[in-house]
């Protein structure tokens, strides 16, 4: 049974997009979630990474090579440290937080509170940073393996997975350029995963 314990009480919802691997080959669409995180690894040209099993109820973390095609969720960062954890029905986060935003390329995302943190709910599926530029869409297997620039694909180069909660899967490149997520969001560090 998929995540057997699993509540999903904060609305995470938890897209498995799959990955690809630094030979340019997709794995794991449907059946494991693969996420970046901000944080470069100790691991020469690794960076690392949360993920969680189709059938499992922990996120754990990984580190891979920064040219692997994951998933990125965007959290809008703390909310003061003064303010007591908020519920997704309370009037402070209708009025505070809203319940979608938007990338530079229109896709919608809804968002979700857990503990102090307000995180988007689907995978991030923009072909634009947050300036207007064009990341680039590789589909060659050879060239996504040797790419240290930023870049984007979708699982199977199949431009259909566009439309759906899945999205994108980007390098690390893409992700260390601060303009992935939209305007006045972020890709978590390691450590927000945990707090």
């Amino acid at each position: 049974q998929p995540n057997k314990g699993a509540t999903n009480e904060v609305n995470f919802s938890a897209w498995p997009g799959g990955s690809r691997c630094n030979d340019g080959r997709f794995y794991y669409m449907g059946e494991q979630c693969f996420w970046w995180t901000s944080t470069s690894s100790e691991i020469n040209g690794s960076a690392k990474f949360r993920s969680l099993y189709h059938d499992g109820t922990d996120v754990t973390k990984n580190s891979c090579n920064k040219f692997y095609g994951l998933s990125v969720r965007c959290v809008k960062g703390e909310l003061p440290s003064n303010s007591t954890p908020l519920k997704d029905n309370s009037k402070l986060h209708k009025d505070v937080i809203p319940k979608t935003i938007k990338d530079i390329d229109g896709n919608v995302y809804h968002t979700a509170v857990i503990g102090n943190q307000v995180w988007m709910v689907e995978n991030l599926k923009t072909t634009r940073y947050n300036d207007g530029t064009s990341i680039a869409n590789v589909t060659d297997d050879l060239e996504w393996s040797r790419l240290s620039s930023g870049a984007y694909c979708w699982y199977n180069n199949n431009a259909a997975r566009q439309n759906t909660s899945y999205g994108a899967l980007y390098n690390w490149y893409a992700v260390k350029s601060d303009k992935l997520a939209p305007k006045g969001w972020h890709v978590p560090s390691d450590s927000e995963w945990v707090t």
